[in-house]
This record gives structure tokens, sequence and C-alpha cells, in this order.
């Protein structure tokens, strides 16, 4: 491995707390809803909310990541925890993290 090269690592619980309490204040932003956020103010919330997370890798040990590859986290899980919804119960309980993205994007019931 080239001393340059990132290392992979996951990210933490104390980063995960940081993304959803950051997407809690920021609901629409959140739901990726583009009528809200001009592409630069999203641009601009991704490199703070990317400063905050990698802040916090440093603290925790996390996983440090460009604004675009946060990003990306995000979609991912979202994804994720949509599948899981859409299974019904079939798939288990949610977990808390699960709970909170619904509260988030506010899918308690049908999307």
């Amino acid at each position: 491995m080239s001393a340059g090269a990132p290392t992979r690592c996951r990210v933490s619980p104390e980063q995960l707390h940081v993304l959803l309490s950051f997407m809690e204040e920021h609901r629409d932003f959140a739901a990726g809803k583009q009528s809200v956020y001009s592409r630069f103010s999203a641009c601009k919330l991704w490199r703070l909310l990317a400063e905050r997370l990698n802040g916090a890798a440093d603290e925790s040990g996390g996983a440090h990541k460009s604004p675009d590859k946060w990003c990306r986290y995000w979609a991912d899980i979202k994804y994720r925890a949509r599948k899981k919804w859409a299974a019904g119960e079939s798939l288990g309980d949610l977990s808390s993290v699960e709970e909170r993205l619904q509260s988030i994007l506010g899918t308690r019931t049908s999307d």
C-alpha cells in the first residue's frame, strides 16, 4: 500500500450519531429535496457535514471521507433502510438507527 493511499475504516457509532443529528436538523436536505436547497447550498452542507464527521473520526477512530463519499454513504443507508421497511416485519425489528431514519425521512407509514 502506498503512503498516500486511504485506509478503509468503518464509520464509528459517534460519526453515525453526528450524521443523524445533522440530518434531523436539516430534514429537507436529508430527503434530497433540491427545490429547497440549491445544488450550491447542498454542496456547502455536504462540505460542512464532512468536516464534522471527519473531525469526529479523529476522536473516535472512524472513517475519513470526502463530501461526495459521505453523500454516497447517506444514500446507501437510506436505500438499505427503505428496502427493509418495504419488506415489512419479515426482516425483523428496526434498529434505533433505522427508527431515527424513518423519523428524519418522514416514512413512518407508506412512503
